[in-house]
């Protein structure tokens, strides 16, 4: 998990590694069926460590997508008022990529048809490729546009997918 808002609403820059507490969860699960056992309330536990990675990370930001690529963990784009004052957006359009196996970060540099800044967009990804899509900035919504990322052995490469009018309800 990466980022976010803290208690006070700043953005963070956080990264934790979250996983089941297995030897907990068991206790609330019936070895023979693998469902939970109908006489008590599941108590299901999950253990959070703060990872310490190498590299400069992305900039703290919330409202931000992410998807899980190859051993590797995409942040793309999001939101951090604290940037207004330099360059009079909120929104982010960068790509960083943290190797998990590495415990390193690296900012990726975007070639092509590079997707505008937005927060609130959606990543999801499978063996080959990675989409994005949606989203909002301080001037419009995003939601017309689909970006396929092609993934190359040292960059990321963005093409245009797909663009469609918005249909409007009359």
């Amino acid at each position: 998990m990466f980022g976010g808002l803290d208690e006070k609403g700043s953005p963070c820059d956080d990264l934790y590694w979250i996983k089941f507490d297995w030897n907990h969860n068991l206790k609330s699960v019936s070895p023979t069926l693998g469902e939970y056992k109908s006489n008590i309330t599941p108590d299901i536990r999950l253990l959070a460590k703060k990872v310490e990675a190498i590299g400069r990370g992305p900039l703290a930001r919330s409202q931000h997508a992410a998807t899980i690529f190859k051993n590797q963990l995409i942040i793309s784009g999001g939101r951090s008022d604290t940037i207004f004052t330099f360059i009079r957006n909120v929104a982010l359009n960068d790509l960083h990529v943290y190797d998990i196996k590495k415990n390193t970060w690296c900012a990726i540099a975007l070639y092509g048809d590079i997707p505008n800044s937005r927060w609130g967009h959606k990543l999801c990804a499978n063996e080959n490729k990675i989409m994005l899509f949606g989203g909002m900035n301080l001037n419009s919504y995003n939601d017309s546009e689909v970006y396929e990322i092609f993934i190359g052995k040292l960059i990321f490469f963005l093409t245009f997918i797909h663009s469609f009018r918005r249909l409007e309800s009359h």
